[in-house]
């Protein structure tokens, strides 16, 4: 059973990486096989968030989300992103890229932190393979969602008026339970070690979104520390919404700030699919998403006639993508799980 659910969960991993390289592929080219290994903890995101946005949209239109489904999101997303490939001339890479590094006193110490940053996410995976579920948000309906997702192959109207947060988005139910589908079983410990390939993803995305920008000696200090927060493992690894959430909506305003530095367009490409994954993760990416805009536009005031339209077009188009949850559980008269705005209790 164990090993049929760590073989599951990998499973899920691949095709997740097989529909974010689809759409990565779709927003720019790589010249070299070794720039293409490099940015696949982006590629991975990208395909988490897809995957997550495209899951929770079946979901509402009265789907269920098991394995085969999964599989055709998967090669779907692939076939999708390979056609647009096509269509923008993005071939696959000529050149192999790898060369021999340089060695410095610099490289080295960067190449010690790296491995030390590696180090911490090994014994990571060694904590999250024994994880519990005891959050209790975690076991009073995050979790219970993914189950009834799995085991009712949909979404069941009346166990969400029992659950609280019922309106809360469908994304970390809709993994979770295609999770469950891939392991064979509502397996909830090993479920951890999805958190866990998040913040592996996490960690190479920002390396690869910076490294054009910052020297490695200064950018692998800031992703070690972000492996070693206090109670990052506690807080991490409970199957809640609250670090995927964190971790979209990071690597959004990484590619945001790399794009206003570079103008490389295929970063907005990103940011709108990570934004739609933030969106359908917590009611709380509405605020956070308002506010990576609202900065985006001020920093773009200059070439405003240029850069807010398409700033706020893909955000508004990432909204879109939540609109039908919102009209599902609306239109069910399922309670609103908005905050009291009395100014004493906000």
């Amino acid at each position: 059973m164990i090993g049929r659910s760590l073989a599951g969960l990998f499973a899920a991993q691949t095709l997740f990486l097989v529909a974010g390289f689809a759409i990565l592929w779709a927003l720019r080219p790589w010249r070299t096989w070794a720039g293409l290994l490099r940015s696949l903890g982006l590629a991975y995101l990208l395909g988490v968030a897809g995957v997550g946005v495209t899951a929770s949209l079946l979901l509402v239109a009265g789907f269920g989300i098991g394995t085969p489904v999964v599989v055709v999101l998967s090669l779907g997303l692939l076939a999708l992103g390979a056609g647009v490939a096509r269509l923008r001339a993005h071939g696959l890479p000529s050149a192999h890229g790898f060369a021999r590094p340089t060695v410095t006193p610099a490289s080295l110490v960067a190449s010690a932190l790296a491995l030390l940053t590696f180090i911490v996410l090994g014994a990571f995976f060694l904590a999250a393979r024994q994880q519990g579920v005891v959050a209790w948000d975690a076991w009073a309906f995050w979790i219970p969602k993914a189950k009834a997702i799995y085991f009712f192959g949909g979404l069941d109207e009346h166990l969400f008026r029992t659950l609280p947060g019922p309106s809360y988005p469908l994304l970390i139910p809709a993994i979770q339970a295609m999770d469950f589908h891939l392991m064979g079983s509502a397996d909830t410990t090993t479920l951890a070690l999805q958190y866990w390939f998040l913040l592996v993803g996490f960690v190479l995305a920002g390396w690869w979104l910076l490294q054009p920008l910052v020297r490695p000696l200064l950018l692998w200090p800031f992703l070690g520390l972000a492996t070693v927060m206090p109670e990052l493992d506690k807080r991490l690894l409970n199957p809640q919404a609250d670090w995927p959430l964190d971790i979209f909506f990071a690597l959004a305003a990484l590619c945001v700030g790399r794009w206003l530095l570079t103008g490389e367009r295929w970063l907005l490409g990103a940011y709108g699919v990570l934004l739609a994954g933030v969106l359908a993760t917590k009611r709380e990416g509405l605020l956070l998403t308002a506010c990576l805009v609202a900065v985006a536009l001020a920093c773009t005031w200059h070439r405003a006639r240029s850069a807010w339209p398409r700033l706020v077009g893909i955000a508004a188009l990432a909204y879109a993508l939540n609109v039908p949850w919102r009209v599902w559980w609306e239109s069910r008269g399922l309670a609103s799980d908005s905050p009291d705005w009395d100014p004493g209790h906000l």
